[in-house]
């Protein structure tokens, strides 16, 4: 048997494009936001042998949970959620005050000098020594 030569495969021209995509950041996730209405599989022809095609790479942050990621198509959308690791941020307790430390602090303060009711007086009425 004689093998024929099938028709010439010419290669694909790629045209590479970023889609729009958007970044919104939350509290526990940040979620990836691309536009890929009208693309299929990544590419599209263009005509002539001439194709675009998509790829945008991104990357985590440290704090994200590589496991927990979650991707959904939605309007010719894509939204990819990246969700946060959970840092648990327990404040550190309150010293709450002893009767020692109450105590403590009374003798620490500076104390004034006492004036008995017959030096008040004067000093009310404007008399000084």
């Amino acid at each position: 048997m004689d093998a024929r030569p099938g028709p010439a495969v010419s290669q694909r021209i790629y045209n590479d494009i970023v889609p729009p995509h958007d970044l919104t950041q939350g509290d526990r996730a940040d979620t990836i936001i691309i536009d890929v209405t009208g693309m299929v599989n990544g590419e599209c022809p263009l005509g002539e042998n001439k194709w675009i095609r998509f790829r945008k790479d991104f990357q985590t942050t440290e704090n994200c949970n590589m496991a927990e990621i979650r991707a959904k198509f939605e309007n010719g959308r894509v939204y990819i959620t990246l969700p946060k690791l959970v840092v648990d941020t327990v404040p550190p307790p309150r010293e709450q005050p002893t009767q020692a430390t109450a105590q403590d602090k009374k003798a620490t303060e500076p104390k004034l000098p006492s004036i008995d009711q017959n030096e008040h007086s004067k000093l009310a009425n404007g008399i000084t020594q």
